[in-house]
C-alpha cells in the first residue's frame, strides 16, 4: 500500500497510558478501521467470508524502536478480549523486543485477529545523512528515545529540543528552568536550570589547583530531555510540518 494514499481518518493517535482505554483511542472505531483496511487490501471475498467461520487475520506490528508497539498490543488485548496482564514484554528503552514473537490474539469478534510483535526496524546510519532533512529526522528519533541517548549525546539532543521549542513558539521551558525569558543558547538554558535545581559540580583547575563550582550540563541536558518525554512542555508533534504540507 502506498503510504501517501492513507486517508487521514485511518490515522489514529493512541494514549496507551490513559486510565480510560477508550478515551485513549481504543474504541470501536479503531477495530472497525483495522477490519476495513484488511478487507480493502486483501484478496478475501467479503461475501463468501460471511459464511466462513474459520477465517482469522494475522497482522505484523512494525515501527521504529521504542514507540510503544508492544504496549499497544497489550492494550488492544486488554480492551477487546477483556484480559488483564501483558502478553508481550515492554520496557522504557529501545531493544526490549529482540525477535518476532508468537502471535497474540487481540480480538474474537467479528473475526479472530492475531498480532505479531516485532523488534524496531530502525538502524541509524550516520554515514548516509546527506541532507538537512535526514539529519533532522535523526535528531527527532533521538529526542523521542528511538536511538539511545549516548549514541547522539544528551547535550546535542537538548540543543535540538531547544531549537524545536523556540521554532514553534513553545517557551514553557522558561518557567521550568526559572529563566527571565527565552534563549537560543543551550548553555545559557542549562546553566539557569543547574542553578534552579542545584545541579552543580566541583572541578579542579589544572593550572592553579583551585576548586571551582560549575553547572552540571550533562545532568541538566538529561533532565531537559526527560521533561519533554513526560509531556511537561505540552503536546509536541515533531512532524507537524510534514502533515500540514500533505493535507
Amino acid at each position: 500500500m502506498d503510504s501517501k494514499n492513507v486517508p487521514v481518518k485511518d490515522i489514529f493517535f493512541m494514549d496507551s497510558l490513559s486510565g480510560d482505554a477508550r478515551r485513549g483511542g481504543y474504541d470501536d472505531r479503531l477495530l472497525t478501521t483495522i477490519l476495513n483496511s484488511i478487507e480493502k487490501h486483501s484478496n478475501i471475498d467479503t461475501n463468501r467470508a460471511l459464511f466462513m467461520e474459520d477465517i482469522k487475520y494475522c497482522l505484523l506490528v512494525m515501527g521504529i524502536p521504542n514507540v510503544g508497539k508492544s504496549t499497544v498490543i497489550n492494550r488492544l488485548r486488554n480492551v477487546y478480549l477483556r484480559k488483564a496482564g501483558r502478553a508481550t514484554v515492554t520496557g522504557p528503552k529501545a531493544g526490549v523486543t529482540k525477535a518476532v514473537l508468537e502471535k497474540i490474539k487481540i480480538c474474537d469478534n467479528p473475526r479472530p485477529i492475531y498480532l505479531f510483535d516485532t523488534p524496531g526496524i530502525l538502524e541509524p546510519s550516520f554515514h548516509r545523512l546527506n541532507s538537512d532533512a535526514d539529519r533532522e529526522a535523526l535528531m527527532k528519533c533521538a529526542l523521542c528515545g528511538n536511538i539511545a541517548d549516548n549514541v547522539v549525546g544528551p547535550e546535542l539532543i537538548a540543543d535540538y529540543l531547544l531549537f524545536w521549542l523556540n521554532k514553534h513558539n513553545n517557551h514553557l521551558y522558561v518557567d521550568f528552568f526559572g529563566m527571565p525569558g527565552p534563549s537560543n543558547e543551550i548553555a545559557e538554558v542549562l546553566t539557569y536550570g543547574a542553578i534552579r535545581f542545584d545541579a552543580l559540580k566541583q572541578t579542579r583547575s589544572f593550572e592553579t589547583g583551585e576548586k571551582t563550582v560549575i553547572p552540571n550540563m550533562h545532568e541538566m541536558a538529561e533532565k531537559f530531555i526527560r521533561a519533554f518525554r513526560k509531556g511537561e512542555f505540552g503536546a509536541c508533534f515533531l512532524d507537524r510540518e510534514h502533515l500540514e504540507s500533505r493535507w
